[in-house]
């Protein structure tokens, strides 16, 4: 069997016992999520019903002469057919008949005995208080007595079915613990007979790993067996008889090539020697270039600063001039407006002046209607019993006229602070108009020196760019030399380096042969080294074979 085939054996027994813990476990969970679903759905009918009772005990003292009484009636029944049928729907279907009958007909006769009592009491309110009593013990107290009766039998099958959830958690405990034990158990032998073999194969092909590194090129791994480490052996072996034949060719080209390596360090000298010089003029050249390009690249950036500063104080001098001519048509349209609120202030003026005018006849008709009323009630003094009536309607009338001459004071109070906050309006309208006369003027002075500032700012600018457009061909001018003479400098770097960096590679190129020379006497060859043979399957040594 190969080490895959183990592995894999291995993994499979694994997934079997975590496949059977797993099924297990999901059975007694399935079952326990079963049973806490009905423990939800009993503990929402016991809801219900402590709802359906407490709506029926909150009508069990209710007074029919009280309006809000219809309020909560009404909000019991909603309440009543809106949880009647989630109700039933929670009971089995064998109690369904039964509870509807001891439920729903118990309310429904309530509800009409409370409705009637209702609608007698808006005409005989003594014969209605005896309705409520009555029918609470006929109808409501029957009702609340079977809804204690079903939450008494829900709260006995509710403990019941918590206890046997209580069970059924342990027993998932146990049944899921248990078998998970013992297949980590089988898991961890089953990985540890693994081991122990790979270790005894490994420490074989340790061993003749060790001779390898000694430099015994002619040790070979064992190859017993027809798993992946025996293929593995068998591969390293025949790379290693072909490393060996190839040691032998490196071994007698390296000294070939010693000697042609001190002819080249030779030749590379002189290369370098005439690189050199050919570099140094090529530097002298660029940077001379460089120097010219750089003048001219700081012109165009100073004249290109020069056109920005020019062109955004043009935009700011353009946007102040449009500020300038707004305001002043908006200052014109605020002094149109400041005209005009004069002319009401006016036309306010001479309304006040009317209404006062009223006010004051309105206040002699109060007094002579007071005078009047006055007399009148004198006259009915001196009538007797026969003026009694008359006296009552001459104290109202002069009550009216004390009323009337009352408000035409405050009328006359808030005319007169109308006046005096219209003065005070008036002067500051004028102070106005006179303000927005004054700034309209400025704007269109600010106007006409912007224009003239404009038309300055756009001859700079064409003046500018006719130097940025000399500037940019002399600019092109000198970065086309600085590219040329940057080019003939690169290339005579380059050759410089290039050569300098063949010198030392020459160099190492020779210590490299010496080296490897050095290097390959290291390994041994076929002749000196020892074999190595298989003990057992499981293990292996080596024996040495004299050289």
């Amino acid at each position: 069997m190969t080490i895959s085939q183990r592995l894999w054996s291995s993994v499979a027994f694994t997934l079997a016992c975590l496949l059977l813990v797993m099924a297990s476990s999901a059975y007694l969970l399935e079952r326990t999520l079963g049973e806490l679903e009905r423990n939800r759905q009993q503990q929402a009918l016991g809801i219900q019903l402590y709802t359906l009772k407490s709506e029926a005990l909150a009508l069990s003292r209710a007074d029919p002469l009280l309006d809000e009484t219809a309020v909560r009636l009404k909000r019991a029944d909603a309440t009543y057919a809106r949880l009647l049928p989630k109700v039933l729907a929670a009971l089995p279907a064998s109690e369904h008949e039964a509870f509807r009958s001891a439920v729903a007909a118990s309310w429904t006769q309530y509800h009409q005995q409370m409705a009637s009592a209702l609608q007698i009491a808006a005409t005989a309110p003594e014969d209605a208080l005896a309705i409520p009593e009555s029918a609470y013990s006929s109808f409501l107290a029957p009702l609340v007595t079977r809804l204690d009766q079903d939450l008494q039998r829900l709260q006995t099958q509710t403990e019941r079915d918590n206890l046997q959830i209580s069970r059924d958690l342990d027993q998932l405990l146990l049944l899921v613990l248990g078998p998970l034990a013992l297949a980590c158990l089988a898991v961890v032998l089953s990985q540890g007979l693994i081991a122990h073999w790979l270790k005894r194969r490994l420490r074989a092909i340790d061993q003749a790993a060790g001779r390898l590194a000694e430099g015994w090129l002619s040790t070979r791994l064992p190859e017993a067996g027809k798993d992946e480490l025996s293929h593995a052996a068998q591969g390293i072996n025949r790379f290693l008889e072909k490393l060996s034949t190839l040691l032998s060719r490196v071994h007698s080209h390296a000294a070939a090539g010693a000697h042609e390596n001190t002819l080249l360090s030779g030749l590379t000298q002189q290369v370098i020697a005439i690189s050199t010089a050919q570099a140094e003029e090529a530097s002298v050249s660029h940077h001379a270039a460089s120097r010219v390009d750089e003048a001219a690249a700081m012109i165009a950036r100073h004249l290109a600063v020069i056109e920005a500063g020019t062109a955004d104080v043009t935009r700011r001098t353009a946007s102040a001039r449009s500020a300038c001519e707004q305001g002043a048509v908006k200052m014109g349209s605020l002094l149109e407006r400041i005209d005009a609120v004069s002319l009401q202030m006016s036309e306010l003026k001479c309304s006040s002046d009317n209404i006062r005018q009223v006010s004051t006849l309105i206040r002699d008709i109060a007094d002579q209607t007071n005078l009047l009323a006055l007399n009148a009630a004198i006259e009915a003094a001196r009538a007797g019993e026969s003026g009694r009536g008359f006296a009552v309607v001459a104290d109202e009338v002069r009550k009216l006229a004390e009323r009337t001459r009352d408000a035409t004071d405050g009328i006359s109070q808030a005319l007169l602070q109308i006046e005096n906050a219209t003065g005070v309006l008036d002067g500051t309208i004028r102070d106005a108009g006179v303000t927005g006369n004054d700034s309209r003027q400025a704007q269109n002075v600010l106007a006409e020196t912007l224009a003239a500032v404009d038309a300055a700012l756009s001859e700079v600018s064409h003046k500018v760019g006719e130097i940025g457009e000399a500037g940019e061909e002399q600019e092109a001018s000198g970065r086309q030399i600085v590219d040329t003479s940057r080019h003939l400098s690169d290339k005579a770097q380059a050759i410089e380096q290039q050569m300098a960096a063949i010198a030392p590679m020459t160099q190492r190129l020779d210590q490299a042969s010496a080296l490897l020379l050095g290097e390959m006497s290291w390994f041994k060859q076929a002749e000196q080294a020892p074999e190595v043979a298989p003990h057992h399957p499981g293990a292996y040594n080596t024996a040495s074979a004299a050289a």
